[in-house]
């Protein structure tokens, strides 16, 4: 049985902008061993781990490791 809803949600600071304003990183995650990443710098999804077959978790997204490369940041 797949249990639904937010297990526990988690707030980090992710790093901070070059006009001094901190950037927080919320992680929600629930009870089937998934979680995601979202940032308070526009709503961006940073990570998103899921589990495979093997129950190993995998980030499907791939996103940056630190601030400034968001803020700096030319693509799409």
């Amino acid at each position: 049985m797949i249990e639904e809803g937010i297990k526990i949600i988690t707030k980090k600071k992710f790093g901070t902008l070059a006009c001094g304003s901190d950037v927080y990183a919320y992680t929600l995650e629930n009870n089937n061993i998934m979680s995601v990443k979202i940032l308070d710098l526009g709503g961006i999804i940073n990570q998103i781990n899921v589990s495979d077959k093997e129950g190993r978790l995998t980030d499907v997204i791939g996103g940056y490791d630190n601030v400034d490369y968001y803020a700096n940041a030319t693509g799409y």
